[in-house]
Order: C-alpha cells, then sequence, then structure tokens
C-alpha cells in the first residue's frame, strides 16, 4: 500500500505525523511519501527504507511564508511528487494554507 502524508506545521501536529509515518513504515508491504517543511525537526522521521521524505523550505511565519506559498516551482513540486507516487491513500495531519490550491487535485488522487 502507499500512503502519502502531509504535514508543513510545526510543533505538536509535526510530532503526530512524524509518529504516524515512523509507524506505518512498519507495515509490511507499506511505501510511505511524507511531504513536509524543512523547518521541522526532520530527525523525528525514521530512517526507514519504506520512506521518502519531501521537504520544502516552505516557511512557518508570515509574510515569508506568502512568498515561498506563490512561488510555481514550488507548488509543481507537490503535484510532481504525489503523481509520480500514485497513492492509495492521501493522509493530510494538518491544517495549511497550503493545502488550498492543491485541493482540487488532491481529492481527485
Amino acid at each position: 500500500m502507499k500512503i502519502a502524508v502531509f504535514n508543513y506545521s510545526s510543533s505538536g501536529l509535526f510530532h503526530y505525523a512524524a509518529c504516524l509515518v515512523n509507524t506505518l513504515a512498519k507495515l509490511p508491504e507499506t511505501q510511505i511519501l511524507f511531504l513536509t517543511s524543512t523547518y521541522n525537526n526532520l530527525d523525528l522521521i525514521d530512517s526507514n527504507s519504506n520512506i521518502k521524505v519531501v521537504a520544502q523550505a516552505a516557511p512557518h511565519r508570515l509574510p515569508a511564508f506568502f512568498r515561498w506559498f506563490a512561488n510555481p516551482r514550488e507548488q509543481m513540486k507537490i503535484y510532481r511528487e504525489v503523481t509520480r507516487f500514485q497513492p492509495d491513500i492521501i493522509q493530510i495531519t494538518d491544517s495549511h494554507a497550503i493545502y488550498v490550491p492543491h485541493q482540487w487535485w488532491l481529492k481527485r488522487n
């Protein structure tokens, strides 16, 4: 099974997502695509060949976030990674503005 997990937020929600990703990766025949911010503590993600981490420099604070958000290259990276991965399940573990422009195609996947 292929599972894409999104979490661009910080603090508790990221810790939850890290625990979820680490646990899911232990399931047999499971591959995880974890999309997150480089500003999160990526050391919480286990070294596991079943986990592919795509970390983008998405700032947590405004207005730097909006500058990053307006960059079409960064937004296309999300689309390309998810499309290539072809997940069976998409799990969004936080509520973040980044998902607004992607919601129409995330629903279709």
